[in-house]
C-alpha cells in the first residue's frame, strides 16, 4: 500500500510540473451583446429528404455589406430557428446523400467540403479538382459516392472567354476521394452552365452550354446555345437537337431540372422564348422532341423551377412581373400538371419582396428565402439596407409566416485585449470598432464606423490602440485608413496613415487579410507596418519613430521586396530584432511580372535597416510569436496562398533565433494539407510560454501545453470555427477570447 502511495504521489507531482489540468474540460461562450448583428439574405434553401424538419440554408450579405459574411445555416425544427453549421462559408451549392442524410456535400470557392455529421465537422474532397471554385454540384441519387461538380478549368478554344476559363464537368465515384474531368463529346471550348441528373437513370444526363461558349457562327448567323446528353454517366456526350432561340438571350438559361418520371425543362426567361411569353421548355422523351409551355402570365419572367419530391407533376417557381413604370412584383408560381397551367401567390408576402430561393418538403411546406425588399423604380435591385431571411407556408401558399429567426451574423474580424486592464476589450469588424469593459458581457461603439480588420495595443502605453479600416466598395490611394487613438477608443485620428496608402492598407480590397503592424518593444512612438497592393504588385515595409506623423520605407518593391509581408514580429528582449514573414508569389508589379525575389522568413538586428534571410522558404510565413521568457524561441506558421500546395502547411520552431527549424505538428494532421484551411492566429500565455494556441479559418482552434510538441482542439461550445483573431488577458485566469465569423467568443482556460 505504501508503495502504491508513493507512486501516485509521483504521478502526481510529474502532472503537476508538466502544467496540464485534470479539471472538466472548459467551454466557450459567445459574447455578443451590443455588437452589431446583421440579418442575412437566402439564395439557396435545401430540405434534408428523410427528415423535413432539417433545413439549410446558404446565406449572404446583400449590397453594401462586407463580402466575407456568407455562411450557411441549418435549422432543426423546420424553420423555427437557425444556427450557423460550424464554420463553412461562401457555399455555391449543397447537396445531400438520399441514403444517409448526415452526409453533406458543400461546393465552395475553394472546393468541396464533406461532412458526415450533419455539418458539425467538414473535410476537403478536392482531390484532381484545379484550384478554384466549384459553380455547380450535383449527387447520384442512387449510388451517391457517385457526384458531378462545374468546375472552371483553363480552355484557349472558348469562343468569348479572354480568360480562358470555361466550366468543366468533373466526376468522383468514391465519395469525393478523388476526381476526374468529362470531356469526351463535349465541343472544344465549351462551357456548361447548367447540369442536371435523371433521377430514374442516374447514368443518364443534360448539360447546358449557353451560345457564347457553343458552336462558332455559322455563315455569318449567331451562335446558339445547346443541351448535351450523355447515357453512361459523363464518360461521353452528344448535342441534343432542341428549338433554342438564337443570340444572347439564350445565355440567360436560368434552370434545367428532371422529374421522377424522366421529364426535362429548361427555363428561359419570358423575353428569350422561342414563343411569345414563353418561358419553359419540356421534354418527355429524353430531349428527343420539345415543347413550349406558354401558359405563364404576361410579362413574367421566371427564376430556378422546383419539382415537388412527392407530385411530379407539380412544379414551384418564383418569378417576377414587370409593369412600367412600377419595379417588379416578385410571387410563387404552381402548376399541378406539368407546367401546362399555372398559377400565382403572394398573400401575405411583404410588398416588394426580392425572392431569391425556394424549397418544398416532403409534407407539403414550401419555404421561399428573400433578400429584402425592392428599391423603388424599375429593374431595382434590394435596397442597400434591406435584409432577408426565411418564410414559410403549410396551407398551400395562401399564407406565409416568418420563419428566419437566428439568420444573423455578427462579422467580427479584429480582436484586442487592454495590456493592463484585462476586462478591457476591442472588437472590429462589420460597423467598425466596439469596446467592453467587462470581459465582453457588453459592448459599446467607439465611434469608428468603418470596416475594421485589425486592431494593435501597446504594452508600453496601454491606452494607445490603432485600428486598421477600408471601405467595401472600392479605394482610393488618398484615404486616410489606419487610426490611431490616445485613450483607449474614445477619441480618434487618421493624422498617422501613411500617405497616398488608401488602396494598399485598406482591409477590404482584394482580400480581407489586415496588414501586420507592430509597436516598438521599447518606446511607443515606433511603430512598423507592411504595406501590399494585391492590384498592382507594390509591397513595402515602413517604420514611423515619432507614433505616425512621419513613416519612412524600410524595404520596398525596388528593393528585392517581390511579395508582400505577411506576419511582422518584435523581440521584446532585444528591441531592434525583427522578424518578418513574407507570402509565396511573385507580384505583377507596374503591369510587368517581377522576377523571384525574397521569400520565406527573414531577420533584421538593427530596427529594420538592413535584413538577412533565415533560409526558411517553406511556403509563405502567415504567421509568427516569439516567446516572451526565451526570445531565441520562434514560432512560424506557414500556408501555400499563391504556390502549392495550398492551405496550412504546418508550424516549425527554433530555438537559436531562427538559424534552424523543427516541425511541430504532432495532432495537426486533420489541418495540414487541406486548401481549404488556414492558420490565422497564433498566441503564447505570457504567464506560461510553454501553452500556445493556434487559430484556423475552418477548424477553430487548438492548444499545445508543452511548446508546441503536441497539439489538441479545444472546441467545445465554439459553435463558429472560423478564428479570425486571438487574444488573452493579461494576468489572473488564463482567458482566452476568440474572433470569428459568428461573433466573439471566450473561455476560461484553467
Amino acid at each position: 500500500m505504501a508503495n502504491l502511495t508513493r507512486l501516485l504521489r509521483k504521478i502526481l507531482v510529474i502532472i503537476v510540473a508538466a502544467g496540464l489540468n485534470l479539471c472538466a474540460a472548459a467551454s466557450w461562450t459567445a459574447v455578443n451583446s451590443g455588437l452589431p448583428a446583421a440579418a442575412l439574405s437566402v439564395n439557396a434553401l435545401i430540405v434534408d429528404p428523410a427528415s423535413p424538419s432539417i433545413i439549410y440554408a446558404q446565406t449572404f450579405r446583400g449590397l453594401g455589406g462586407p463580402a466575407a459574411a456568407p455562411a450557411l445555416f441549418k435549422s432543426t425544427d423546420a424553420g423555427g430557428t437557425w444556427s450557423m453549421v460550424s464554420s463553412i462559408v461562401s457555399v455555391t451549392a449543397l447537396v445531400i446523400d438520399l441514403t444517409n442524410s448526415s452526409t453533406l456535400y458543400a461546393a465552395t470557392p475553394q472546393g468541396v467540403l464533406k461532412s458526415t455529421n450533419g455539418g458539425a465537422t467538414w473535410i476537403d474532397v478536392s482531390k484532381g479538382m484545379p484550384d478554384g471554385p466549384v459553380n455547380r454540384l450535383l449527387i447520384d441519387p442512387i449510388n451517391p459516392s457517385t457526384l458531378y461538380a462545374l468546375v472552371p478549368t483553363r480552355s484557349g478554344a472558348s469562343v468569348l472567354s479572354a480568360s480562358g476559363l470555361v466550366n468543366t464537368i468533373f466526376k468522383t465515384t468514391n465519395g469525393g476521394a478523388s476526381w476526374e474531368a468529362l470531356d469526351t463529346g463535349v465541343p472544344p471550348g465549351a462551357s456548361i452552365n447548367l447540369l442536371a441528373i435523371d433521377p430514374a437513370v442516374p447514368s443518364t444526363l443534360y448539360a447546358l452550354v449557353p451560345p457564347f461558349f457553343s458552336r462558332p457562327p455559322v455563315n455569318g448567323a449567331p451562335p446558339k446555345g445547346s443541351i448535351l446528353k450523355s447515357t453512361d454517366g459523363g464518360e461521353s456526350w452528344n448535342t441534343l437537337d432542341i428549338p433554342l432561340p438564337p443570340g444572347p438571350p439564350a445565355a440567360f438559361f436560368t434552370s434545367l431540372v428532371i422529374d421522377s418520371s424522366s421529364t426535362i425543362y429548361a427555363v428561359l426567361p419570358s423575353f428569350a422564348g422561342p414563343a411569345p411569353g414563353a418561358a419553359v421548355l419540356k421534354s418527355a422523351d429524353g430531349g428527343a422532341t420539345w415543347k413550349s409551355l406558354s401558359a405563364l402570365p404576361p410579362n413574367t419572367s421566371i427564376g430556378t423551377l422546383f419539382i415537388d419530391p412527392t407530385a411530379a407533376s407539380t412544379l414551384y417557381a418564383f418569378g417576377s412581373s414587370f409593369t412600367p413604370p412600377g419595379p417588379p412584383s416578385w410571387r410563387i408560381l404552381k402548376s399541378t400538371d406539368g407546367g401546362e397551367h399555372w398559377n400565382t401567390f403572394d398573400a401575405g408576402l411583404p410588398a416588394n419582396t426580392f425572392i431569391s430561393s425556394l424549397a418544398v418538403d416532403s409534407t407539403g411546406g414550401v419555404y421561399i428565402g428573400y433578400s429584402g425588399n425592392l428599391a423603388p423604380g424599375p429593374f431595382s435591385p434590394p435596397a442597400p439596407a434591406a435584409s432577408g431571411g426565411v418564410f414559410k407556408s403549410t396551407d398551400g401558399l395562401q399564407s406565409w409566416t416568418d420563419a428566419g429567426a437566428g439568420l444573423i451574423s455578427f462579422d467580427i474580424r479584429a480582436l484586442a485585449v487592454n495590456p493592463a486592464v484585462s476586462t478591457v476589450l476591442y472588437a472590429g469588424g462589420d460597423g467598425g470598432v466596439f469596446r467592453s469593459s467587462d470581459g465582453g458581457g457588453n459592448w459599446n461603439p467607439t465611434g469608428v464606423t468603418s470596416y475594421t480588420g485589425a486592431l494593435v495595443t501597446d504594452s508600453l502605453n496601454p491606452n494607445l490602440l490603432y485600428a486598421e479600416t477600408g471601405k467595401m466598395n472600392g479605394c482610393s490611394s488618398d484615404e486616410r485608413l489606419l487610426l490611431g487613438s490616445p485613450d483607449g477608443g474614445v477619441s480618434w485620428t487618421d493624422s498617422i496613415s501613411p500617405l497616398n496608402s488608401g488602396c494598399i492598407l485598406s482591409v477590404t480590397v482584394p482580400s480581407l487579410r489586415a496588414a501586420p503592424m507592430v509597436t516598438g518593444a521599447a518606446d511607443s512612438r515606433i511603430l512598423y507596418l507592411a504595406e501590399s497592393d494585391d492590384q498592382d504588385g507594390y509591397s513595402a515595409l515602413l517604420k514611423s519613430t515619432d507614433g505616425g506623423a512621419n513613416w519612412s520605407t524600410l524595404w520596398d518593391s525596388f528593393q528585392d521586396l517581390r511579395v508582400s509581408v505577411r506576419a511582422l514580429a518584435i523581440d521584446s528582449a532585444h528591441p531592434t530584432t525583427l522578424y518578418a514573414g513574407l507570402d509565396d508569389g511573385t507580384a505583377a508589379f507596374g503591369g510587368a511580372q517581377l522576377a523571384a525575389g525574397s521569400i520565406g522568413l527573414f531577420k533584421s538586428a538593427d530596427a529594420g535597416a538592413t535584413w538577412t534571410n533565415t533560409s526558411f522558404t517553406r511556403s509563405a510565413v502567415n504567421l509568427l510569436a516569439i516567446d516572451p521568457a526565451n526570445p531565441n524561441i520562434v514560432y512560424a506558421s506557414t500556408e501555400g496562398h499563391y504556390g502549392d500546395p495550398k492551405g496550412f502547411q504546418g508550424l516549425f520552431k527554433s530555438t537559436d533565433g531562427g538559424a534552424r527549424w523543427q516541425p511541430i505538428n504532432k495532432g495537426l494532421d486533420s489541418v495540414i494539407g487541406s486548401r481549404l484551411i488556414t492558420s490565422t492566429a497564433l498566441k503564447i500565455d505570457l504567464a506560461n510560454s510553454n501553452i500556445l494556441y493556434l487559430g484556423t479559418s475552418n477548424s477553430g482552434v487548438f492548444r499545445s501545453v508543452d511548446g508546441g510538441a503536441m497539439w489538441s482542439a479545444i472546441n467545445d461550445g465554439l459553435t463558429n470555427l472560423q478564428i479570425r483573431a486571438l487574444d488573452m488577458a493579461r494576468g489572473g485566469a488564463r482567458t482566452v477570447y476568440a474572433a470569428t465569423s459568428g461573433g466573439v467568443f471566450k473561455i476560461s482556460d484553467q
